[in-house]
């Protein structure tokens, strides 16, 4: 059960906002949820790099694992500045790590973080310290989170972020970020069949086409596996439900003159009796509910804006570091090396 406090957010628009006053002190604590492919942690990131060289534009940053050593250091070497947790999930599974993160996620205006280590490694570090951090905390289970640290369920901001696939494709198409235009716009063709919204979609789609394949078959065909977790539903349909699919997706239909009747001779060659028209429309029918609140006028209305011409600092970053470890890896072919292992002759 999540917080009754909890802020329910299905727009980047109002994500960001939220996100920037985190950044600007307004908020002690907040918790991000939301499932996975969101980009809820790229949307922090963009929006960090833009507050770069602002007030309170320097924190610590704190994604996967960390020993609760390294922890106990960071909160003590950041502590007068803000702290963001990136997959607090893992976190959450060390007890000391947790104690730690209770200590700091406390809103009071002064927190008091100890831990008693008698190990030789706490070398010079304090026994205990004051702290006014800030925290943010990015999970995609409250459950996990609240069932180790459970005095956050009022202490802080929670907010549930849930964008929806039509969300998703406007923040694609106006992100600046995604370059292909070509799949953008077949996905958004194609919207209502995706059954969880998921920017990796798009990179998967654009990624099929760098390879030379035949994207747009494999972009339909991921559809399949996510039609498989569809419960009580017979092998059959399923692969009904798929080549409804591909056949309303083939832009060639389009140009015909009855190009409903084309589908349904089709869809009736495939699966002989099985394939009525009545079926046909059926199967159409169930694939057009998942559109839910939008219908493909909404999809045509977003505007596709393409990569910026002026790239955030996390872009640049990004790009820069990519380069320099491209390099590294040429670098490391050409003198015949692998990276970790002793000898030529090891198994990799």
């Amino acid at each position: 059960m999540l917080p009754p406090h909890t802020l329910v957010v299905e727009d980047f628009g109002e994500f960001r906002e939220l996100i920037q006053s985190w950044i600007e002190g307004h908020y002690e604590l907040m918790v991000i949820l939301g499932g996975a492919g969101l980009g809820k942690s790229d949307t922090i990131e963009r929006q960090m790099s833009v507050s770069k060289g602002k007030p309170n534009s320097k924190w610590a940053y704190i994604k996967g694992k960390i020993t609760p050593l390294k922890l106990y250091q960071t909160l003590y070497d950041y502590r007068l500045l803000p702290i963001i947790f990136n997959d607090v999930d893992t976190l959450v599974k060390d007890e000391t790590s947790v104690s730690l993160l209770k200590c700091v996620c406390d809103t009071s205006r002064v927190k008091t973080v100890q831990w008693s280590s008698t190990h030789a490694a706490f070398g010079t570090l304090p026994k205990s310290f004051e702290s006014i951090s800030q925290t943010l905390l990015i999970t995609n289970s409250w459950e996990k989170v609240s069932q180790n640290i459970t005095a956050l369920h009022n202490r802080g901001v929670v907010v549930l972020f849930r964008p929806t696939a039509l969300e998703i494709h406007r923040e694609v198409g106006e992100g600046g970020w995604f370059e292909d235009q070509e799949v953008w716009e077949f996905i958004g063709k194609n919207l209502f069949l995706m059954t969880r919204p998921d920017f990796r979609f798009y990179l998967h789609a654009r990624n099929h086409k760098r390879a030379g394949k035949d994207w747009k078959d494999l972009t339909l065909r991921m559809l399949e596996s996510a039609l498989d977790q569809d419960a009580g539903q017979a092998r059959e349909e399923k692969e009904k439900l798929v080549l409804v699919a591909k056949l309303l997706a083939d832009p060639k239909f389009d140009l015909m003159d009855a190009p409903e009747t084309e589908r349904e001779k089709i869809f009736k060659t495939c699966f002989g009796r099985g394939g009525s028209r009545a079926t046909y429309h059926r199967h159409k029918r169930k694939l057009l509910e998942r559109r839910g609140d939008f219908d493909l006028e909404a999809v045509g209305r977003i505007q596709w804006q393409g990569p910026t011409a002026f790239p955030t600092e996390f872009d640049i970053k990004q790009a820069q570091r990519r380069a320099a470890l491209e390099l590294e890896r040429g670098e490391l072919v050409r003198a015949g090396g692998v990276l970790g292992a002793d000898d030529e002759d090891d198994d990799v």
